[in-house]
């Protein structure tokens, strides 16, 4: 019996350790990562408010992101066919922050789809636990940066726009947005827009 809680006590301490040490890696790659932005072409725009039909969850970071925004997704459509309501293409995802438990990190994760603006008052009439229908803001002044390839650049992309928006002067304010312009096919590479909106440095003065 001592020998079985050692070993649980062992376990637990690796896990610990393991997750330090995803925590230092990503650390590492940041600081490798801060010039950067100046790969990418970064802009500030006005970003229109729009309806969204969205379902959120917390994830651990050990998971396949894709694979939870995927199903996700499934809950959204499911419920907009239950519902007949129409939706556009255009998908994004919004990442918010990131959790810690007991060691464990976990990300928060809300896949969203536009959709027509009469649906917030059709939503009503059919209750989901999971999926809701809120009208997400606009803003004058989101940063933008444009990503054409693989989704794998998409966490150094991130990295980037953010030390662009920290050696700006300006904060963020509001989670990271990731609009799938297109997504990939035989013939094509993903096409990829991350936003995130600021707070300008004369905003605060």
């Amino acid at each position: 019996g001592m020998l079985r809680l050692k070993e649980a006590e062992l376990t637990n301490h690796i896990l610990e350790e393991q997750e330090r040490l995803k925590r230092v890696n990503v650390r590492l790659r940041q600081i490798e990562r801060e010039n950067t932005h100046d790969l990418y072409d970064i802009l500030v725009k006005s970003v229109e408010p729009q309806t969204i039909a969205s379902a959120r969850g917390i994830f651990p970071l050990s998971d396949d992101t894709f694979q939870q925004c995927a199903a996700l997704a499934t809950e959204i459509y499911q419920w907009l066919h239950r519902t007949d309501s129409p939706f556009s293409d255009r998908w994004c995802s919004l990442y918010h922050e990131t959790t810690s438990e007991s060691q464990h990190e976990r990300i928060d994760i809300e896949m969203a789809v536009e959709v027509g603006c009469s649906l917030l008052t059709k939503a009503a009439h059919f209750p989901s636990d999971h999926v809701r229908v809120w009208e997400l803001p606009g803003t004058p002044t989101m940063a933008c940066l444009l990503l054409s390839g693989s989704y794998d650049g998409l966490w150094d992309a991130y990295i980037s726009l953010m030390t662009w928006i920290e050696d700006h002067g300006h904060r963020g304010a509001g989670p990271c947005r990731c609009i799938y312009l297109r997504r990939p096919s035989p013939h094509e590479e993903p096409l990829t827009e991350l936003q995130i909106p600021i707070e300008l440095e004369h905003c605060n003065q």
